[in-house]
């Protein structure tokens, strides 16, 4: 098994959507910072490195519920690096807004498509 960590920056630096190039400057700040707070051993490398794109909806909120002109077309996008920690709330008002026509999250209109 081989050991290590696995890190992000959480950084939202513009980049082309069709090339998301890994920033060396990026990488370099990830293993400072980690020899400074985590207090890794000083041959820390990167093995692999990659870039993930951040989405986001209107005003930088998610976008959860169905589409107002096509039928049974569904959102849950826009999360914006928040996938991890808030996939099981938007997943659960999305399947009430599936299941049910409508959501009773009381954030469900300010993540709706529609707005």
């Amino acid at each position: 098994m081989t050991r290590g960590l696995l890190l992000s920056s959480c950084d939202e630096v513009a980049v082309d959507a069709q090339h998301a190039p890994v920033d060396p400057r990026v990488l370099s700040t990830i293993v400072e910072r980690a020899h400074a707070r985590l207090h890794v051993p000083a041959q820390l490398a990167v093995r692999h490195a990659w870039s993930c794109l951040r989405t986001h909806g209107p005003n930088e909120r998610f976008v959860v519920g169905p589409d107002t002109l096509v039928p049974d077309l569904w959102f849950l996008a826009g999360l914006g690096g928040h996938g991890i920690t808030c996939a099981l709330p938007t997943a659960l008002m999305l399947a009430e807004w599936m299941t049910r026509g409508t959501s009773t999250h009381p954030l469900a209109a300010a993540f709706g498509p529609q707005r």
